[in-house]
């Protein structure tokens, strides 16, 4: 996860049979450098929509993440769940259902439980423009039902950010950020 390159090296030593020729030794060692995942470099929301109709507990923000894979692996990893900070406050949490990062660009779908009004204090308070960047980090990795730590380690051992304009989300569901900012502008009449 952490590095751009890794080298695997295979050693070792046992016996080769193939039907009726006789055994012989075979001795291993070689060792491969590979891409790694060079901490998801790139890594970035493309795109995504809030609803400021969700029910308590239910997902208020979907949207698309575009993870990079550099390596030649593909890692079927589960479901993902990282909380979300903006400027060290927890605004809420993400989540990957059924990660699968096959080499190349990987584009999958993401949905959060945000805590909105956290985040319109934020957006009156310091990031009037509407763009807020956004700190994740790795929390449960469950695949079957099964959490697997060794792929939470390396989720958290790797914090994310981006930037998301809320701004433009907002208009989108028909709220002027001007309106909430103090910036002039005028609410949506229905």
């Amino acid at each position: 996860m952490q590095s751009e390159t890794y080298r695997l090296a295979v050693r070792g030593q046992t016996d080769l049979h193939l039907g009726a020729l006789p055994t012989t030794k075979v001795n291993f060692n070689k060792v491969m450098t590979s891409q790694g995942l060079n901490k998801l470099r790139g890594f970035r929301v493309a795109d995504f929509n809030i609803t400021l109709t969700a029910l308590p507990g239910k997902p208020n923000m979907f949207g698309t993440a575009f993870i990079p894979n550099p390596s030649p692996q593909t890692l079927t990893v589960g479901n993902v769940t990282q909380d979300l900070f903006v400027d060290g406050t927890s605004i809420g949490n993400t989540t990957i259902n059924n990660l699968i990062l096959r080499p190349g660009d990987n584009y999958v779908p993401i949905t959060s439980m945000t805590d909105q009004a956290a985040v319109i204090e934020l957006l009156t308070t310091k990031f009037q423009n509407g763009i807020v960047p956004v700190d994740i980090r790795g929390r449960t990795v469950v695949y079957n039902g099964q959490r697997l730590p060794y792929f939470e380690r390396a989720f958290a051992s790797t914090p994310l950010s981006t930037s998301m304009d809320i701004g433009a989300a907002l208009k989108k569901v028909g709220l002027d950020i001007r309106v909430l900012t103090g910036a002039g502008g005028a609410l949506p009449t229905s």
